[in-house]
């Protein structure tokens, strides 16, 4: 499938994705590929599923000097996804800073259909995560994302891509859909 995470705190969020897209009988046939791409120059989208569908819901959001309010193209995309998706399977999240100038995320998917918000304050952290495997429970991927975090010494952009290259590997190690390549990107207020 895929895998992006994000993570946020009050004053910096920062994403990663693996480079692998696999066919529907999960054979490779990209290893360095982004999923996620740069809207403006604070804000991000970050996806995964059916990389067809993600690309065509992606491709509609043009690089804009001006910041997008996130939460209305949060909600198009869940409108227009639950109405023309069928059954692709679909993560999307997007993240930066928002129009009332704090660090936020939002998270939609095909299996909830809603809009979550994640947006820290104060020495918070907020993580997420686009997956869907059945190689690792969900208990156990979360588990490994918040031991990875909760080790780090401090709360820096590098301890954060840190976690999220050990939860990465983690999860390339079970997943033949998730390689060990990756991407970042990192927003500071």
């Amino acid at each position: 499938m895929s895998l992006v995470s994000v993570v946020l705190k009050e004053n910096h969020i920062t994403i990663m994705s693996d480079g692998r897209v696999t066919d529907d009988q999960m054979k490779s046939v990209d290893e360095n590929y982004q999923k996620f791409k740069i809207i403006s120059p604070k804000q991000f989208i970050g996806f995964a599923g059916n990389k067809e569908y993600c690309e065509l819901i992606v491709s509609q959001i043009k690089y804009s000097e001006v910041m997008y309010n996130l939460s209305v193209i949060s909600e198009e995309i869940l409108e227009f996804s639950i109405e023309n998706a069928g059954e692709a399977k679909w993560n999307f999240v997007l993240g930066g800073i928002d129009i009332d100038g704090m660090i936020s995320a939002y998270y939609l998917n095909r299996a909830s259909s809603k809009v979550n918000l994640f947006k820290p304050q104060g020495e918070d952290i907020n993580y997420l995560y686009l997956h869907n495997t059945k190689e690792v429970s969900d208990k156990k991927v979360e588990e490994v994302f918040r031991k990875s975090l909760n080790k780090r010494k401090n709360n820096s952009v590098f301890e954060f891509y840190n976690a999220q290259k050990e939860f990465n590997d983690f999860i390339a190690s079970y997943d033949p859909s998730v390689n060990k390549i990756k991407f970042k990107h990192r927003i500071r207020k």
